[in-house]
């Protein structure tokens, strides 16, 4: 996902609160891996655009209609659910990753017929969010400290660290706030 498209205040909800696949409208409906999305570029206006919820995952709150924010001519599906879910990144091999800071984990969904498969690629983090890629090296952030792993096939190695003893909630000046 472009993250210039998840700046976007509509587009960081959606991508918080569910795990969503953006795909052109011209594309066929599918339950396999999603296509990649294409960046909509800056100062693309985003449109009221209905999501579509597929009967499997009709609870609540989708067991009623909803609309995002998305470019015109875009359809909204919703792919996955995970619960806690706070942000989400594509693995190389087509895999969505989603962190869950409360739980302190990051869930890895793989696309097969239906819903994805869930399994739990990290876990034992100190709030992990916002996890990204550099080619096939997955950084993840976490409260206090950011850590590379090398990644393949949906597994990790060994973390490196990258930045280590961050400040954090821990951190009496930053007032229980933290934002790495």
């Amino acid at each position: 996902m472009s993250h210039r498209l998840l700046r976007r205040p509509g587009a960081v909800a959606a991508a918080a609160a569910l795990t969503l696949v953006l795909a052109s409208c011209s594309s066929p409906s599918s339950t396999s891996a999603p296509p990649a999305p294409t960046s909509t570029g800056a100062g693309v206006p985003l449109v009221g655009t209905a999501l579509q919820i597929p009967d499997a995952l009709a609870d609540g709150p989708f067991d009623e209609a909803r609309e995002v924010q998305a470019p015109q001519g875009w359809s909204v599906s919703l792919w996955g659910r995970v619960d806690g879910a706070r942000l989400a990144a594509w693995t190389p091999d087509d895999r969505l990753l989603v962190s869950r800071p409360d739980v302190g984990d990051v869930v890895l969904l793989t696309p097969g017929d239906g819903e994805p498969a869930s399994s739990t690629l990290l876990s034992g983090l100190n709030q992990p969010h916002c996890p990204a890629f550099a080619g096939d090296t997955l950084y993840v952030a976490q409260s206090d400290r950011v850590d590379a792993y090398p990644y393949a096939d949906g597994a990790v190695g060994d973390p490196q660290p990258v930045a280590g003893v961050l400040p954090d909630a821990k951190s009496d000046h930053l007032r229980g706030a933290y934002a790495h």
